[in-house]
């Protein structure tokens, strides 16, 4: 059986991926060995914190990356680019890294922390300075789960309460304060009304976060913080300046938890910088918060105050915010990752930011999943250690492209909009225009699943619809990408998709005045290896706008404009339903090919490698 072994990617300038490099990796990569005795197969977890890793292991935790502050725990200051041991750590059983320390949870119920202390995050009772050896937090025992956020700890208690300390300027630590906590020890529930911060000694608290009970897990974002209640409900506290509390309207900053709006059955909960996940009992995952990079994963790149469904994945296991990426693991072994990637944080091949999931290249099976500032852990398996005898019993693939299209034009704006318009205008008020898609209709390359046709109508801008016709097929000539002339047979498809187009008054608050529904169409003929038999599969994967407001022409004849843009990604695959053994590897698509029409009646033949699958052992190998 392959082995479980923890693989890395991102950003690497700090050598936070471990694998003796401090160069950037855009997919996973096998974390380096360590020379000495101790090899770490991180069977037990890994975390991450802004610039370094944490992998935890039987009985030991290493760390890489960044050390300025001594938070890899080896007694020195110095960066590593393969992981070290961290010292006088016993027994170990969970870890957790905040933006320059970490920490870990012990057998015997006790947490240790190492690293920077400016906001007493380390719990030894002072603030400022770093230790760069674990040291257990004072007055702390019986702890079953620890998470750590930018420079503040949670703790989850035996009895199912939390305890949190560091960093409060946010409210981050749940006490009813804004008072950071360096001083540990044990608290009663939060007073009726708080102390004044002179009447306090020296911030002696651990806070008792309000009195919270049935806590089933926690999660620490950069200044804010999520319990799971055993309900199902999740509540949030601390920062809220991009909505990460999602309490369905922009609110200030808490210190006191509040229930995350329209959550009642979730199992699971994680935290980014400034963005939070659920996870829920359907297996979909539903997100609020900060989306500049599209780490929300809805589609969109707006910030969103209270949660939205994660377009395109189910059967989630569990989830992991970074900085401003996400990842997830689904029960078929499949790692998704969304968000920014300008360093490859997404793992999947490019640095291309994704505001919808895309599948992390060339590793499957394990759901420990951890994410930095801008890079991303996991222990998994590589697909390339899978063995050959493993095989799975999956419909054959005969055929697969992947298209896209760009329409660009002038939308003609409806009666009913033209005189809001005009009104505004006239109040010298500046117009904006935005384009929006619905992304519970898209789904991602992987796994090769039929899309449902949702058939478009004017009143419900929802639609997305792939139509072919075999009748009309054509058989044409055409050149592989080797140059080997080959027979196929082009077939009619016809795309249809629907986006919304807001216009927004920027002068009155971002109001949105008018709205245009917009059905676009793109008819083409496509070059395939199909004959009658096989089974066509058709689907719009993603679909991409963007619209602008504009004056054109002079004088009398200006008229106001909607210029829009829309870039529609579209899979086509032809598959037949047989019984044959194949490797289970994951692949890629194909391009399109330059044909000319020929009149030719002989079956399709087998194309070249390169062109379109080979069988067992394995598919697309040319694909990496």
């Amino acid at each position: 059986m392959a082995e479980k072994k923890p693989f890395s990617w991102g950003m690497n300038n700090e050598g936070q991926l471990g694998d003796g490099t401090r160069i950037s990796k855009n997919v996973p990569v096998r974390v380096a060995t360590p020379p000495g005795p101790a090899i770490p197969t991180a069977e037990k977890g890994v975390a991450a914190g802004r610039r370094h890793s944490l992998f935890l292991e039987e009985r030991s935790v290493f760390a890489s990356g960044d050390n300025s502050r001594g938070q890899l725990g080896n007694g020195t200051f110095t960066d590593a680019v393969i992981p070290t041991p961290v010292e006088g750590l016993t027994d170990p059983i969970g870890i957790a890294a905040g933006d320059l320390f970490s920490a870990a949870m012990t057998l015997t119920e006790q947490v240790f922390t190492w690293g920077d202390n400016s906001n007493g995050q380390l719990g030894g009772g002072t603030f400022g300075g770093s230790r760069p050896i674990p040291a257990p937090v004072l007055g702390l025992a019986g702890v079953r789960e620890i998470a750590a956020g930018g420079n503040h700890i949670l703790a989850r208690m035996r009895d199912n309460t939390v305890r949190a300390w560091g960093q409060n300027d946010k409210g981050q630590l749940g006490d009813g304060t804004n008072v950071d906590k360096p001083l540990p020890v044990p608290v009663q529930n939060v007073p009726e009304e708080p102390e004044e911060p002179e009447e306090q000694e020296l911030a002696s608290v651990i806070a008792a976060v309000n009195g919270l009970t049935d806590v089933v897990a926690i999660a620490a974002g950069k200044n804010h913080s999520l319990a799971l209640l055993r309900s199902g409900e999740v509540v949030a506290w601390g920062d809220n300046s991009r909505g990460q509390l999602g309490v369905a309207a922009p609110t200030p900053d808490s210190n006191l938890p509040l229930a995350v709006e329209g959550i009642e059955d979730a199992i699971a909960i994680a935290a980014g910088d400034f963005h939070s996940f659920a996870i829920l009992r359907d297996g979909t995952v539903r997100s609020w918060g900060a989306n500049g990079k599209g780490q929300l994963g809805d589609g969109s790149t707006m910030d969103r105050f209270a949660p939205v469904k994660v377009a395109g994945i189910s059967n989630v296991k569990r989830i992991a915010g970074g900085g401003a990426h996400s990842i997830a693991t689904l029960d078929n072994g499949t790692f998704m990752s969304w968000g920014a990637n300008e360093n490859g944080q997404l793992g999947n091949g490019t640095n291309r930011d994704s505001a919808v999931p895309v599948r992390v290249a060339g590793i499957v099976d394990d759901p420990v999943i951890a994410a930095g500032e801008a890079h991303s852990l996991a222990i998994a398996i590589s697909i390339s250690e899978l063995p050959g005898p493993e095989c799975i019993r999956v419909q054959k693939v005969y055929d697969w492209v992947y298209l896209t299209n760009r329409y660009q034009n002038k939308i003609q704006l409806s009666e009913a909009c033209r005189p809001i318009i005009e009104e505004r205008l006239a109040l010298g008020h500046r117009l904006t225009a935005r384009c929006t898609t619905n992304p519970d209709q898209f789904l991602p390359v992987f796994p090769l699943l039929p899309k449902p046709q949702p058939t478009p109508t004017p009143m419900v801008c929802t639609g997305a619809r792939c139509d072919f016709d075999v009748d009309a097929a054509m058989r044409v000539s055409c050149t592989a990408p080797d140059g080997t002339l080959v027979r196929l047979n082009a077939i009619p498809f016809l795309f249809t998709v629907c986006v919304r187009v807001d216009l927004v008054d920027t002068d009155a608050d971002g109001e949105v005045i008018c709205s245009e529904n917009v059905f676009v169409q793109f008819d083409e003929e496509v070059a395939l290896c199909w004959e009658r038999g096989l089974n066509i599969q058709c689907r719009i994967l993603d679909v991409l706008c963007n619209a602008s407001f504009r004056q054109m022409g002079a004088g009398a004849f200006m008229e106001p404009g909607i210029f829009l843009t829309v870039n529609v990604c579209k899979e086509i695959q032809v598959e037949a339903e047989v019984k044959l053994e194949l490797l289970a590897r994951f692949f890629q698509p194909r391009g399109p090919v330059e044909c000319e029409a020929a009149p030719v009646e002989a079956v399709c033949p087998p194309l070249p490698s390169n062109l379109f699958p080979a069988q067992c052992p394995s598919i697309f190998p040319n694909n990496g």
